[in-house]
């Protein structure tokens, strides 16, 4: 079974994990039938429409999605981690750009120099 994901400015095809954000919204979408179950967790809220599953990230965390025929035999597994990511672009010209993608409690630092001849 196939699943696609769909963001607000992205689709992405035949996925089976996937991470957002807290607080993401976005939709599932599969090429055939199947019971959805999540647990009814706390961290991700889904609501199915036929071949078609709204969510959102609620809470830091991982759910496991399963998707199931009618003889309840798992079809496909996704799994979704959501988390607080922050992403940093800094333009100092125009053709320059740095982008940092860094989850919140991570130990990292940062040394950069940017110079232009």
């Amino acid at each position: 079974m196939q699943v696609d994901v769909s963001f607000e400015f992205a689709k992405v095809y035949n996925i089976d994990t996937i991470d957002v954000v807290k607080g993401q919204k976005f939709s599932f979408q599969v090429d055939g039938d199947g019971r959805w179950f999540s647990d009814n967790d706390d961290v991700l809220s889904l609501k199915v429409t036929g071949k078609e599953a709204e969510a959102s990230a609620d809470a830091e965390g991982t759910t496991t999605i399963l998707i199931m025929d009618e003889s309840f035999a798992i079809q496909k597994t996704l799994t979704v981690t959501h988390g607080h990511w922050f992403f940093f672009v800094y333009t100092k010209h125009f053709c320059d750009v740095i982008t940092i993608r860094l989850k919140v409690g991570d130990n990292c630092q940062l040394k950069y120099a940017l110079s232009r001849q």
